[in-house]
């Protein structure tokens, strides 16, 4: 009777012991994976078409400034308005916030990282997990809008580059 009843309670202890972070340990996971996918948008940045749109820039006004006086026609005026949207954008792009980006994603994944191998090892108190996840979750929202207005500007700035550097320059050439 005593084997029968230590062979129920081994698996029922070993089964609950190992799903004891269970739920905790599939967020973290998710979370993992967000962090993941949020520093490969950021590694795919062409920051090589930025820095090229941004010299161009600074090439094609250094141009305006030089040939162009008070005798530029409207077309042009509007034109070389929408592509000063290069400067102002340009100037959110700038190396240090990339770094504190690519520092973040870093810190982040170690510490989740971290959690998940506390979690495994039922290092953590039970009522602390619910708030560990709830910090790191932040930190990941908060990443993710920081990452997403770094890219739409990098897309603004490409757009920008790609649909008005040639229009800019052809009409310097042209006169």
């Amino acid at each position: 009777m005593i084997r029968f009843l230590f062979f129920l309670i081994i698996p029922f202890v070993l089964c609950n012991c190992s799903s004891i972070n269970e739920n905790e340990l599939e967020e973290v996971s998710t979370l993992q994976k967000k962090i993941n996918a949020l520093e490969f948008s950021f590694n795919n940045i062409d920051t090589l078409a930025i820095e090229e749109a941004l010299r161009r820039y600074r090439e094609n006004l250094t141009m305006i400034k030089k040939y162009y006086n008070d005798t530029v026609d409207k077309e042009f005026v509007q034109l070389i308005n929408k592509y000063k949207g290069i400067k102002k954008a340009g100037k959110s792009l700038s190396k240090k916030d990339r770094m504190d980006i690519a520092s973040n994603i870093k810190i982040t994944k170690q510490q989740l990282h971290t959690l998940s191998i506390d979690l495994e090892a039922d290092v953590l108190p039970l009522d602390s997990i619910p708030y560990f996840i709830k910090v790191e979750g932040e930190k990941i929202n908060k990443l993710s809008k920081d990452i997403s207005n770094y890219i739409l500007i990098c897309d603004e700035v490409i757009l920008l580059d790609t649909t008005l550097s040639s229009k800019v320059k052809n009409l310097l050439t042209d006169n």
